[in-house]
């Protein structure tokens, strides 16, 4: 995590509930107040779906975009992406990770983490909370890469949701997935397209991934996440807040699992064991930044 400077692009990996929609605004509006940095590479040219619902397709949008003369290549650097994607996919984020490790020199990764088996609970509540549950209905989370089949998985719970054949794709271990350019189905023991050996390349490919970025968060430490990010575009210590970032202890796992019956803990730890490793990987990166090059985090 090196002083930032001014690179050519900027991309902001989102990952579904990690704070990710409060950060991104918060990037958004810093790289603009304090730095007139405004550049920004539409969400539009980064994804592509197709009509029939779940389908995606190959985006050329997507090459054009960074092609010399293309719509970002267009903009004065440093070009954003970083505003307006309200969920990327897993699609997204492998173009973007393959394209800048292998044709962009000067890429700036950000990306943000948050403790695997909250970020479970949290999407588990985001999808009962959707209106096609509460009317019953089949559901295509087209940002999550699922689908929930109520005919074939049953009534919406926990463990229905994370043993459905046409759910475990997205659901397990997705932090990891987001960030890994190896490996795009899900890291699932029965899932499609899960070679052996698949999830130890997935973690070793997002874990370069976090060695790699400028600047990593984690939602349980806002104070040293937002000292990291300080430090890394060299503002002054403590100008920068999330206020709505935070993790309050009675939506934690803990006061879940006080309540929750042993089962359903022990599937919300089997979907999350690679992500596990992800996230103590990611702090142990923090933290040795801090110590290393910003003692006043």
């Amino acid at each position: 995590m090196a002083l930032l400077g001014t690179p050519e692009y900027i991309v902001f990996i989102r990952i579904q509930k990690t704070g990710s929609t409060s950060l991104d605004a918060m990037l958004a509006r810093t790289f603009a107040n304090e730095f007139n940095w405004t550049s920004t590479c539409g969400w539009g040219v980064l994804r592509c779906q197709s009509e029939a619902v779940g389908n995606i397709i190959p985006c050329f949008r997507r090459k054009e975009c960074f092609s010399e003369g293309g719509v970002c290549e267009r903009l004065s650097p440093p070009r954003l992406l970083v505003k307006d994607v309200p969920h990327m996919t897993v699609a997204d984020t492998r173009f973007l990770l393959e394209t800048t490790r292998s044709t962009l020199p000067k890429v700036a990764v950000f990306t943000s983490l948050r403790h695997p088996y909250t970020r479970t609970l949290s999407e588990y509540k985001h999808f009962l909370s959707a209106s096609p549950v509460a009317n019953q209905a089949n559901t295509w989370f087209h940002a999550w890469d699922w689908t929930y089949n109520r005919t074939a998985c049953g009534s919406y719970t926990l463990l229905n949701w994370l043993r459905c054949r046409s759910t475990v794709n997205g659901v397990w271990n997705r932090q990891t997935r987001m960030l890994s350019s190896s490996h795009g189905f899900g890291l699932h023991p029965d899932a499609f397209g899960n070679p052996s050996g698949a999830a130890s390349l997935a973690l070793a490919s997002a874990q370069q991934t976090l060695a790699d970025a400028r600047w990593l968060g984690l939602l349980e430490c806002p104070a040293l996440s937002m000292c990291l990010l300080e430090a890394t575009l060299g503002l002054r210590p403590s100008s920068l807040s999330l206020p709505s970032l935070n993790a309050k202890h009675e939506t934690g796992w803990a006061a879940y699992a006080e309540h929750t019956p042993w089962e359903e803990q022990l599937l919300v730890r089997r979907a999350n064991e690679v992500d596990v490793r992800l996230v103590h990987f990611a702090r142990s990166l923090m933290l040795d930044s801090a110590q290393r090059q910003w003692t006043q985090c």
